[in-house]
């Protein structure tokens, strides 16, 4: 679909051009000497961006190049009008419509995460630290209850952001930070605090 879309523009781009060199080879009828040979020389350096912003346009580069060749088009017909103080107003819409289609676009830059956004639930097991069973901190009756937990081990580990609990040797344990580790002894004890088993608890 995106491709379509490319291609749709490009080819957008391609046909207001032609309708654009066109203008410029009556006007290279008309002239004569100097004005003739510059005329020319512009002709000639637009048909050579064109064909390589058609050529590289699946590329960043491409959409530069026909912003580049719609701008010169622009320039043109001000030094045109300057010289034979006519100006055509058809080529100027149609110059003004292609260089406002083909400014590009700024890539978007990715957004910065909010603090314990993208986390996965559930971080590293650190073996050395088997020795105690988990101690939860409850709240006080009549509010919400929330895990919290010294680091000591037990049988499953979650996160104090996440609702899901896993067994220690589970990939998405090892990635939960220790500041952030939930241990448990039991499923139950786990359950009773809200979290749910992950698919690595047997």
């Amino acid at each position: 679909m995106a491709n379509d879309k490319s291609f749709g523009k490009l080819f957008f781009y391609a046909l207001l051009l032609v309708v654009l060199l066109f203008g410029l080879i009556k006007v290279l009828i008309n002239a004569g000497g100097n004005f003739f040979r510059l005329e020319l020389l512009g002709f000639l350096v637009l048909l050579a961006m064109s064909v390589a912003g058609c050529i590289g346009y699946a590329r960043a580069w491409g959409e530069r190049v026909w912003f580049g060749v719609f701008v010169l088009y622009l320039i043109n017909l001000v030094l045109m009008w300057y010289v034979t103080r006519e100006l055509s107003i058809i080529l100027l819409v149609l110059g003004v419509v292609g260089f406002i289609s083909s400014i590009p676009r700024a890539a978007a830059s990715p957004k910065p995460k909010a603090p314990g956004a993208g986390e996965p639930h559930s971080v590293v097991f650190d073996t050395q630290e088997k020795k105690a069973t988990p101690v939860v901190k409850e709240e006080p009756k009549g509010e919400a209850q929330k895990a919290t937990a010294k680091f000591t081990p037990g049988k499953y580990i979650a996160s104090k952001s996440g609702n899901v609990y896993h067994e220690p040797k589970c990939d998405w344990a090892k990635k939960i930070r220790k500041a952030r580790q939930v241990w448990f002894n039991t499923k139950e004890e786990a359950w009773e605090k809200g979290f749910k088993a992950h698919d690595c608890v047997s």
